[in-house]
């Protein structure tokens, strides 16, 4: 009975917190014109500098900016934004997903959609084709017809783009493109890339003798990915001044209205059931989606294992280099130590993607497994220095006063010892770095929680997705502590001293 109400204390405590927690307020509104925003908040995806166009028009409006369009269509549906600010071209899928959308009469302002390049001869030159191009694609109709197909007259469903004649002779061309944005570029069926903008690329690479490749990153980060030369071209793009002084605009590929959305009358949804078998429908069997989330696990999977092996042997190395106590090697292993624990995850990868190994060939997954390798290896060397510290300086004494070396006295005295106390943070320290990969998308890998966002962002439903990718990170962890508690019981079964030699030591330290 103690039992029990030791378990419903803490548990009602939590339930009435949650209940005596402020709601948000729901922002649904009727709305007549896009006069009606003034007063309102107004959600609008961050990069796209629709805050502008929304100040010019409605300056009392709050503007609300998200990072992708599935959370802020989310957000409007829950009434935490009284509207959003979208494009004339996306609006028709949203109303696909969510009928109640209402789209407010007339535009903020017309807006086109750019490539940009890096500001060199290269990338110049590149952009003299493209402009050629698209003179070309508009004037012969070309432009119009991929307007028709992917836009007009879309067929959710039913489309995709003609990869065919595709020579290379020229070269391969990369290209990143925000992926969650359909009908201009979205994972289609098994996840391949398709869409308006996927169909321009391609169109022009078979013109001009080159293959494309296109790369899913988020809008925030094309222009870095292009400064640096992670890329030749990002598609996709809104001209402003402060871009235009960092890289170069093609000329305007398409245009689009800017409207604005608010959440009309409630439409009848379907029973709990009904609701249920649509949602794993849409998240898993349609379009073979469940081998997005498989290779984003595997993806995922391999950035963990190879971070936690390397990081392992570095901090292992560290602390070997720093064992004599010289103070050249400390006062490094020092300052590498406080700068992987003061910089965040995120910043060190970009860093390192974007600046340090900017002018190499290593790919997107390698730069992650050194940005991980490098904060576990400093972890670990941590966690040594504690755990030898732990067991004590007698024990050393006494093993090399029977003439063990120092290597020998670490690795068959020490270390066995100290891993006691580290072991259970070290299976911390994995858990942390496998949740810390979440961020890996931002240098353009294509991980678990990457996978998942283009999933929600074709599906439009948060839940399944959402609830899936943390099962499968759930199932990671377990599986890495399994594996990591299993190869200490092998480590204690083959390092492990004899009685006898440890009865020795003993002696020798009391005496």
């Amino acid at each position: 009975m103690k039992r029990l109400i030791t378990v419903l204390i803490p548990l009602c405590i939590l339930v009435l917190i949650f209940i005596l927690l402020p709601k948000s307020e729901n922002n649904r509104v009727t709305l007549s014109s896009i006069d009606d925003l003034n007063g309102l908040t107004v959600g609008m995806q961050n990069g796209l500098n629709y805050d502008l166009l929304l100040k010019d028009r409605c300056p009392d409006a709050e503007p609300i900016l998200f990072s992708d369009f599935s959370a802020m269509n989310q957000s409007l549906l829950q009434g935490k934004i009284s509207a959003l600010l979208t494009e004339s071209v996306s609006f028709p899928t949203d109303k696909i997903e969510h009928p109640s959308f209402t789209a407010l009469d007339g535009s903020l302002d017309k807006v086109g959609n750019h490539l940009i390049l890096k500001n060199d001869g290269k990338g110049r030159a590149l952009a003299a084709e493209l402009n050629e191009y698209i003179a070309a694609y508009t004037e012969d109709g070309t432009r119009d017809e991929l307007f028709s197909y992917w836009v007009t007259n879309y067929d959710r469903g039913n489309v995709t783009v003609d990869k065919s004649g595709i020579t290379g002779e020229n070269g391969v061309l990369t290209f990143v493109a925000e992926a969650g944005y359909e009908p201009a570029c979205f994972a289609g069926n098994d996840g391949e890339l398709i869409g308006f903008d996927v169909d321009f690329i391609y169109h022009f690479c078979r013109e001009y003798g080159y293959e494309p490749k296109i790369i899913p990153l988020d809008y925030d980060a094309m222009s870095a990915a292009v400064v640096s030369g992670r890329c030749d071209a990002a598609i996709g793009v809104v001209m402003d001044d402060e871009r235009e002084e960092e890289v170069y605009f093609t000329d305007t590929y398409y245009y689009y209205d800017v409207i604005a959305v608010y959440n009309g009358d409630d439409v009848e949804s379907g029973s709990f059931f009904e609701n249920l078998k649509s949602g794993l429908y849409k998240t898993f069997i349609r379009e073979n989606r469940w081998k997005m989330f498989l290779e984003g696990f595997e993806t995922t999977l391999v950035i963990a294992i190879l971070a936690v092996v390397f990081g392992s042997g570095l901090g292992l190395l560290l602390y070997l280099w720093c064992m004599h106590g010289k103070k050249a090697e400390l006062k490094f292993t020092s300052g590498l130590c406080w700068l992987m624990s003061s910089t965040p995850t995120i910043l060190l990868l970009m860093v390192l993607y974007y600046i340090v190994f900017s002018k190499y060939t290593l790919s997107n997954v390698c730069v992650a497994v050194i940005g991980f390798t490098l904060r576990f290896g400093c972890v670990f060397y941590e966690r040594i220095v504690s755990g030898v510290k732990a067991v004590g300086i007698g024990q050393e004494e006494a093993a090399i006063s029977q003439g063990f070396s120092r290597n020998q006295m670490f690795f068959r005295i020490q270390l066995p010892q100290a891993k006691r106390f580290f072991m259970s943070a070290y299976e911390g320290d994995v858990i942390s770095l496998i949740l810390e990969t979440s961020v890996v998308g931002y240098i353009t890998v294509m991980d678990l929680t990457k996978m998942s966002d283009l999933v929600r962002a074709r599906t439009y439903e948060p839940f399944f997705p959402l609830i899936a990718t943390a099962l499968i990170y759930f199932l990671l962890i377990w599986l890495m502590t399994l594996l990591v508690r299993q190869l200490f019981a092998l480590w204690d079964k083959a390092g492990r001293m004899s009685k006898a030699s440890l009865e020795k030591l003993k002696d020798i330290y009391n005496a």
